[in-house]
């Protein structure tokens, strides 16, 4: 397959799989709003509640009557149900997102141009053109260090 058409494919995937990341997200989100309404016992009938509520019902046709729910004092409900199938969408929707990634990478290493062969560090100092193999050698430190033999005798002084 060549560079350009396996780019357009991977865009494609990735925005699809974008697509169904957002949808996973919103979800997620609708869901987790319906369940802490119900568990704080808001009113069905106030207007932002009931739309909640219906979004929440459409989305959780997979997952109905799987737990029983549990009603406590007054409205309020625990719905299990509810909080597993905020567990399974928070689940898809991160292999979707770490899709995603995966994905990008490596749509931006098919769009980098191969890198150059690395050379070394530190780069070898340039030639100068004068044979290098005698190079020159520092004093060792057995040289450094003064000694009888190191103090030069003064021509006028008397020997010992």
């Amino acid at each position: 397959m060549e560079s350009k058409q396996k780019t357009y494919l991977l865009r494609g995937v990735r925005l699809i799989v974008g697509f169904a990341y957002i949808v996973l997200l919103a979800y997620v989100v609708i869901l987790s709003i319906a369940f802490v309404l119900q568990l704080l016992g808001a009113n069905p009938e106030a207007d932002f509640a009931e739309w909640i509520y219906r979004s929440a019902d459409r989305i959780m046709e997979p997952f109905r009557g799987l737990f029983p729910p549990r009603e406590f004092d007054g409205n309020s409900v625990f719905d299990g149900s509810m909080l597993f199938a905020i567990l399974i969408y928070s689940m898809i929707g991160a292999l979707l997102g770490y899709g995603v990634d995966r994905l990008s990478d490596r749509l931006n290493r098919a769009d980098r141009p191969a890198a150059p062969q690395q050379q070394a560090w530190p780069p070898p100092p340039p030639s100068t053109g004068i044979d290098d193999t005698a190079a020159v050698q520092s004093p060792t430190p057995a040289q450094w260090a003064p000694g009888p033999a190191a103090v030069p005798a003064d021509p006028g002084s008397p020997t010992v």
